[in-house]
């Protein structure tokens, strides 16, 4: 894992912007690649009342790099991470 470091607000650990990492994975020269995974909350709609649930959000690639499959279903799509499609604009 990988953090920027918030140095004013004493956080060895913070939160990378989008836009940062986007820059780091376009200039990574060291890694074979890179993902970007953070924790958010969403809220849950349909039949009911709406309920904020816990979350993930993450780039499309988050699966090849782990090199994971997926046992049903798919893993991600590069059209999963289209903007307007997410919440992460990667």
């Amino acid at each position: 894992m990988i953090w920027e470091q918030n140095r004013p607000r004493s956080r060895d650990r913070n939160v990378i912007s989008p836009a940062n990492f986007l820059d780091w994975r376009e200039q990574n020269n060291v890694f074979e690649d890179m993902s970007a995974l953070y924790g958010a909350t969403y809220n849950l709609t349909g039949l009911g009342n709406p309920e904020e649930v816990a979350g993930m959000a993450a780039s499309p690639n988050l699966f090849d790099v782990l090199g994971s499959h997926a046992m049903l279903g798919r893993t991600f799509t590069q059209d999963d991470g289209v903007s307007g499609k997410t919440t992460w604009p990667c």
